[in-house]
């Protein structure tokens, strides 16, 4: 529920509301022990820090994403964070 909310926000370019939903679907996933979509969590969260230019922390949450994707080599998934790490 949280996911699809920030999924809204994001797509009305509110990204700091994004930001918000999306990290406590990321709690609640991780929690849970989700881990794929703990990784889709982060790099959504990621994609919303770089809109508002926060790269720092866009390419934290990328690369957390991004290594979840390595360890179960899902390429498909690693050559899109990849591209969001470009």
């Amino acid at each position: 529920m949280y996911n699809d909310l920030g999924t809204v926000y994001f797509r009305k370019s509110d990204y700091d509301s994004a930001i918000i939903l999306f990290k406590h679907s990321l709690r609640i996933r991780k929690k849970e022990g989700e881990d794929d979509l703990v990784a889709a969590s982060s790099s959504k969260i990621g994609i919303a820090y770089h809109e508002l230019c926060k790269y720092d922390l866009a390419v934290k949450f990328q690369l957390e994403a991004l290594r979840y994707f390595e360890d179960v080599r899902d390429s498909i998934k690693m050559s899109q964070a990849y591209n969001n790490l470009a």
